[in-house]
Protein backbone atom coordinates (compact mmCIF):
# COMPACT_ATOMS: atom_id res chain seq x y z
CA UNK A 1 0.00 0.00 0.00
CA UNK A 2 1.59 3.12 -0.70
CA UNK A 3 1.11 6.04 1.87
CA UNK A 4 0.98 9.87 1.93
CA UNK A 5 1.90 12.63 4.06
CA UNK A 6 -0.21 15.38 3.97
CA UNK A 7 0.22 18.52 6.22
CA UNK A 8 -2.19 20.85 6.78
CA UNK A 9 -4.56 17.61 6.61
CA UNK A 10 -7.97 19.67 8.07
CA UNK A 11 -7.69 22.55 6.07
CA UNK A 12 -9.55 23.47 2.52
CA UNK A 13 -7.51 21.39 0.47
CA UNK A 14 -5.60 19.21 2.82
CA UNK A 15 -9.21 17.80 4.20
CA UNK A 16 -10.28 17.00 0.37
CA UNK A 17 -7.02 15.35 -0.30
CA UNK A 18 -6.99 13.04 3.04
CA UNK A 19 -10.15 11.45 1.86
CA UNK A 20 -9.86 11.47 -1.99
CA UNK A 21 -6.36 9.53 -1.06
CA UNK A 22 -8.42 7.25 0.99
CA UNK A 23 -10.55 6.19 -1.57
CA UNK A 24 -7.91 5.13 -3.72
CA UNK A 25 -6.43 2.74 -1.00
CA UNK A 26 -3.58 4.74 0.09
CA UNK A 27 -2.12 5.03 3.40
CA UNK A 28 -2.97 8.35 4.82
CA UNK A 29 -1.03 10.77 7.24
CA UNK A 30 -2.34 13.46 8.32
CA UNK A 31 -0.35 16.62 10.04
CA UNK A 32 -2.26 19.26 11.81
CA UNK A 33 -1.95 21.44 14.79
CA UNK A 34 -4.78 20.54 16.86
CA UNK A 35 -7.78 18.85 14.92
CA UNK A 36 -8.35 15.09 14.65
CA UNK A 37 -9.03 14.25 11.10
CA UNK A 38 -10.75 10.83 11.64
CA UNK A 39 -10.48 9.80 7.55
CA UNK A 40 -6.95 9.55 8.36
CA UNK A 41 -5.16 6.37 8.93
CA UNK A 42 -3.51 8.31 11.69
CA UNK A 43 -3.21 12.35 12.89
CA UNK A 44 0.02 13.80 14.10
CA UNK A 45 -0.62 16.73 16.04
CA UNK A 46 2.44 19.37 15.54
CA UNK A 47 3.14 23.24 16.20
CA UNK A 48 5.30 23.58 13.23
CA UNK A 49 5.73 27.12 13.97
CA UNK A 50 8.60 26.95 15.38
CA UNK A 51 11.61 24.69 13.79
CA UNK A 52 13.08 22.67 15.84
CA UNK A 53 9.77 21.03 16.21
CA UNK A 54 10.50 19.58 12.22
CA UNK A 55 12.47 16.70 13.57
CA UNK A 56 8.99 15.63 15.08
CA UNK A 57 7.27 15.02 11.62
CA UNK A 58 7.86 11.08 10.46
CA UNK A 59 10.82 10.62 7.77
CA UNK A 60 9.39 12.31 4.81
CA UNK A 61 11.78 9.64 2.89
CA UNK A 62 9.18 6.73 4.08
CA UNK A 63 6.34 8.02 2.00
CA UNK A 64 6.01 7.46 -1.76
CA UNK A 65 4.31 10.89 -1.34
CA UNK A 66 4.43 13.83 0.86
CA UNK A 67 2.01 16.72 -0.33
CA UNK A 68 2.23 20.65 2.41
CA UNK A 69 -0.79 22.52 1.94
CA UNK A 70 0.05 24.11 5.14
CA UNK A 71 -0.59 27.60 5.09
CA UNK A 72 -0.86 30.69 7.47
CA UNK A 73 -3.64 31.81 4.93
CA UNK A 74 -4.84 35.35 6.64
CA UNK A 75 -2.69 37.66 4.73
CA UNK A 76 -2.48 40.34 8.07
CA UNK A 77 -1.90 37.51 10.19
CA UNK A 78 1.63 36.99 7.75
CA UNK A 79 2.68 40.15 8.77
CA UNK A 80 2.08 40.18 12.48
CA UNK A 81 3.57 36.43 12.58
CA UNK A 82 6.66 37.60 10.77
CA UNK A 83 8.82 35.15 11.61
CA UNK A 84 6.43 32.22 12.14
CA UNK A 85 5.09 32.28 8.34
CA UNK A 86 8.79 32.29 7.15
CA UNK A 87 9.24 29.30 9.01
CA UNK A 88 5.86 27.76 8.22
CA UNK A 89 5.71 28.61 4.42
CA UNK A 90 9.95 28.63 3.80
CA UNK A 91 11.66 27.13 5.94
CA UNK A 92 9.41 23.74 6.38
CA UNK A 93 9.31 23.43 2.53
CA UNK A 94 12.69 23.25 2.12
CA UNK A 95 13.70 20.87 4.87
CA UNK A 96 10.83 18.83 3.11
CA UNK A 97 11.71 18.98 0.03
CA UNK A 98 15.34 17.61 0.72
CA UNK A 99 13.99 14.71 2.29
CA UNK A 100 11.02 14.18 -0.04
CA UNK A 101 11.50 11.93 -2.96
CA UNK A 102 8.08 13.33 -4.29
CA UNK A 103 7.03 16.67 -2.86
CA UNK A 104 4.30 18.83 -3.33
CA UNK A 105 4.04 22.23 -2.61
CA UNK A 106 0.79 24.30 -2.77
CA UNK A 107 1.75 27.72 -3.47
CA UNK A 108 -0.41 30.38 -4.41
CA UNK A 109 -1.71 32.86 -7.09
CA UNK A 110 -0.71 35.94 -4.33
CA UNK A 111 2.98 35.80 -5.84
CA UNK A 112 1.29 37.61 -8.95
CA UNK A 113 0.36 41.05 -9.47
CA UNK A 114 -3.08 42.03 -9.08
CA UNK A 115 -3.25 44.42 -11.84
CA UNK A 116 -3.51 42.90 -15.44
CA UNK A 117 -0.26 43.74 -17.44
CA UNK A 118 0.64 43.03 -21.14
CA UNK A 119 4.17 42.75 -20.35
CA UNK A 120 4.88 39.30 -18.43
CA UNK A 121 8.33 40.17 -16.97
CA UNK A 122 5.93 42.50 -14.48
CA UNK A 123 3.64 39.69 -13.27
CA UNK A 124 5.69 38.60 -9.88
CA UNK A 125 5.14 40.96 -7.68
CA UNK A 126 5.11 39.91 -4.05
CA UNK A 127 3.44 42.68 -2.41
CA UNK A 128 3.30 41.34 1.55
CA UNK A 129 4.84 38.66 3.67
CA UNK A 130 2.46 36.29 2.53
CA UNK A 131 3.18 36.21 -1.09
CA UNK A 132 7.04 36.53 -0.36
CA UNK A 133 6.73 33.86 2.01
CA UNK A 134 5.02 31.55 -0.66
CA UNK A 135 7.10 32.18 -3.55
CA UNK A 136 10.35 31.57 -1.58
CA UNK A 137 9.16 28.18 -0.35
CA UNK A 138 8.84 26.79 -3.32
CA UNK A 139 11.18 24.29 -4.34
CA UNK A 140 13.29 23.22 -7.41
CA UNK A 141 11.82 21.60 -10.40
CA UNK A 142 12.22 18.51 -8.98
CA UNK A 143 9.18 18.56 -7.30
CA UNK A 144 5.72 19.83 -8.04
CA UNK A 145 4.28 23.07 -7.03
CA UNK A 146 0.80 24.31 -8.02
CA UNK A 147 0.52 28.19 -7.68
CA UNK A 148 -3.44 28.52 -7.21
CA UNK A 149 -6.69 30.13 -5.82
CA UNK A 150 -8.73 27.32 -4.12
CA UNK A 151 -12.55 27.71 -2.84
CA UNK A 152 -14.62 25.23 -1.49
CA UNK A 153 -16.99 24.64 1.76
CA UNK A 154 -15.12 21.41 2.83
CA UNK A 155 -12.70 22.51 5.41
CA UNK A 156 -12.12 21.56 8.95
CA UNK A 157 -11.18 24.99 10.25
CA UNK A 158 -14.24 26.64 8.14
CA UNK A 159 -11.59 29.73 7.38
CA UNK A 160 -12.30 30.11 3.41
CA UNK A 161 -14.20 33.10 1.36
CA UNK A 162 -17.10 30.84 0.82
CA UNK A 163 -17.22 29.15 3.94
CA UNK A 164 -17.18 32.26 5.51
CA UNK A 165 -19.80 32.98 3.69
CA UNK A 166 -21.91 30.46 4.32
CA UNK A 167 -21.76 31.05 7.84
CA UNK A 168 -22.90 34.37 8.32
CA UNK A 169 -25.71 34.22 5.89
CA UNK A 170 -26.80 31.18 7.43
CA UNK A 171 -27.45 33.36 10.79
CA UNK A 172 -28.69 36.04 8.57
CA UNK A 173 -25.78 38.28 8.68
CA UNK A 174 -25.34 41.23 6.16
CA UNK A 175 -22.27 40.78 4.21
CA UNK A 176 -20.24 42.05 1.55
CA UNK A 177 -18.79 41.03 -1.67
CA UNK A 178 -16.58 42.79 -3.47
CA UNK A 179 -17.33 43.56 -7.39
CA UNK A 180 -14.18 44.40 -8.17
CA UNK A 181 -11.74 41.54 -6.74
CA UNK A 182 -11.29 38.95 -9.88
CA UNK A 183 -10.00 35.09 -9.25
CA UNK A 184 -10.40 32.00 -11.35
CA UNK A 185 -10.30 30.10 -8.53
CA UNK A 186 -10.48 25.61 -8.95
CA UNK A 187 -11.65 23.46 -6.09
CA UNK A 188 -9.52 20.93 -4.16
CA UNK A 189 -11.10 18.19 -6.03
CA UNK A 190 -8.99 19.87 -8.78
CA UNK A 191 -5.88 19.80 -6.84
CA UNK A 192 -6.34 16.24 -6.05
CA UNK A 193 -6.90 15.19 -9.44
CA UNK A 194 -3.53 16.70 -10.45
CA UNK A 195 -0.96 15.57 -7.94
CA UNK A 196 -2.65 12.35 -8.50
CA UNK A 197 -1.73 12.20 -11.89
CA UNK A 198 1.72 13.58 -11.03
CA UNK A 199 1.63 10.22 -8.47
CA UNK A 200 1.04 8.25 -10.85
CA UNK A 201 4.13 9.93 -13.11
CA UNK A 202 0.93 11.20 -15.73
CA UNK A 203 2.79 14.62 -15.50
CA UNK A 204 6.26 15.62 -15.00
CA UNK A 205 7.24 17.54 -11.91
CA UNK A 206 7.55 21.56 -12.17
CA UNK A 207 5.96 24.58 -11.58
CA UNK A 208 2.23 24.89 -12.78
CA UNK A 209 -0.43 27.41 -12.37
CA UNK A 210 -4.60 25.86 -11.78
CA UNK A 211 -7.37 27.25 -12.84
CA UNK A 212 -10.56 27.83 -13.55
CA UNK A 213 -11.44 28.90 -17.36
CA UNK A 214 -13.88 31.33 -16.39
CA UNK A 215 -12.79 34.12 -14.66
CA UNK A 216 -15.62 35.93 -11.93
CA UNK A 217 -15.71 38.40 -8.99
CA UNK A 218 -15.79 37.35 -5.38
CA UNK A 219 -19.15 39.23 -5.58
CA UNK A 220 -20.74 37.07 -8.24
CA UNK A 221 -19.37 33.74 -6.42
CA UNK A 222 -21.02 34.68 -2.75
CA UNK A 223 -23.98 35.85 -4.86
CA UNK A 224 -24.62 32.13 -6.32
CA UNK A 225 -24.16 31.09 -2.63
CA UNK A 226 -26.90 33.28 -1.24
CA UNK A 227 -29.73 32.71 -3.95
CA UNK A 228 -29.18 29.21 -3.66
CA UNK A 229 -29.38 29.80 0.29
CA UNK A 230 -32.21 32.17 -0.31
CA UNK A 231 -30.13 34.71 1.19
CA UNK A 232 -30.00 37.19 -1.25
CA UNK A 233 -30.72 39.98 0.86
CA UNK A 234 -28.00 39.88 3.07
CA UNK A 235 -25.74 40.43 0.65
CA UNK A 236 -24.36 43.65 -0.37
CA UNK A 237 -22.29 45.03 -3.37
CA UNK A 238 -19.11 46.34 -2.13
CA UNK A 239 -15.60 47.76 -3.43
CA UNK A 240 -12.58 47.52 -2.67
CA UNK A 241 -10.42 49.96 -3.18
CA UNK A 242 -10.96 51.98 -6.58
CA UNK A 243 -9.17 50.06 -8.93
CA UNK A 244 -9.80 46.22 -10.51
CA UNK A 245 -7.74 43.64 -8.42
CA UNK A 246 -6.87 40.22 -10.31
CA UNK A 247 -5.63 37.16 -7.83
CA UNK A 248 -5.45 34.59 -11.33
CA UNK A 249 -3.46 32.29 -13.29
CA UNK A 250 -0.46 34.11 -14.99
CA UNK A 251 1.34 31.73 -16.24
CA UNK A 252 1.98 29.68 -19.21
CA UNK A 253 2.16 26.64 -17.60
CA UNK A 254 -1.09 26.69 -16.48
CA UNK A 255 -3.57 23.79 -15.94
CA UNK A 256 -6.69 24.84 -17.07
CA UNK A 257 -10.13 23.48 -15.59
CA UNK A 258 -13.88 24.04 -16.37
CA UNK A 259 -16.65 23.58 -13.58
CA UNK A 260 -20.25 25.00 -13.03
CA UNK A 261 -19.98 26.33 -8.84
CA UNK A 262 -23.51 26.95 -8.63
CA UNK A 263 -23.39 23.08 -9.19
CA UNK A 264 -20.72 21.98 -7.16
CA UNK A 265 -23.07 24.92 -4.30
CA UNK A 266 -26.37 23.15 -5.02
CA UNK A 267 -24.26 19.40 -4.42
CA UNK A 268 -22.98 20.55 -1.15
CA UNK A 269 -26.05 21.87 0.06
CA UNK A 270 -28.71 19.24 -0.83
CA UNK A 271 -25.53 16.96 1.29
CA UNK A 272 -25.94 19.25 3.87
CA UNK A 273 -29.86 18.25 3.82
CA UNK A 274 -29.21 14.39 3.93
CA UNK A 275 -26.73 14.43 6.78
Amino acid sequence: MKKVLILGGSGLVGYTLVKKFKEYNWSVSALTYQREVEEADETIHLDLSNAFSFNEIPDPSTFDLVVNSLAITNVKSNETRFNEAFTVHVELSRYLARRSPKYVYISTVAVYSETLHNDKNVNIALTNWYSKTKFFGEPNSHHLVLRINVIGLESLTKRSLLEWAYDNLNKNNEIIGFENQFINPVLPIHVFEVIMKYAEKLIDPGLYDLGSEKIVSKYSLIESLAELMRKEDYLKKGRSGVENKYQITRSDNTLKVNFEFKDYVSGYLEEIKRA
